[in-house]
């Protein structure tokens, strides 16, 4: 897996780093700020995970960022069905960038899902996400989406205290 990893990272790095500076003027969405912790669901690698999701539209061309300076973000988006459509370890490793990003043209209408994990196991903190695009979606996020995935808190919960 982390040799799949690595190449799937090293190939979309570039396409990558054309997709960022239209991000500004897309349309937000999704936006989560939240925290990856030892008690969320875990990959078959053992790293653990956040899930989130947001409605998609055949046709729309969407960008997922997944950004942390606590630990080195990877992330996976999933289509209705559950297959993945894309993945990515670092945006520029060479440049230091170990964000992670996603830029794909939609398929089909439907819930799409997005993992926001860490490339390490025992690597866990804050994060922000972020589900642009040029154009809106006619659905509305569910409210399922509105939390931070399976069991992982928002910053804003943190510093209410809540456990």
């Amino acid at each position: 897996m982390m040799l799949k990893k690595i190449f799937v990272g090293l190939g979309l790095s570039v396409a990558a780093l054309t997709v960022l500076p239209t991000m500004a003027s897309a349309n937000t969405l999704l936006e989560r700020t939240c925290r990856l912790e030892l008690n969320d669901n875990t990959l078959q690698d053992g790293s653990r995970y956040d899930d989130h999701y947001f409605a998609g539209i055949e046709g729309q061309t969407v960008t997922v960022l997944l950004e942390s300076e606590d630990f080195d973000p990877y992330l996976i988006l999933e289509d209705p069905d559950g297959n993945r459509i894309g993945e990515n370890d670092d945006i520029d490793l060479e440049g230091g960038n170990l964000n992670a990003l996603v830029a794909v043209t939609l398929r089909r209408n439907g819930m799409y899902r997005v993992l926001t994990n860490s490339y390490q196991d025992g690597e866990y903190g804050t994060y922000t996400l972020l589900v642009s695009s040029p154009t809106r979606s006619p659905q509305p996020i569910t409210d399922r989406a509105a939390d931070c995935g399976n069991g992982g808190r928002s910053l804003q919960e943190l510093q209410q205290g809540a456990s």
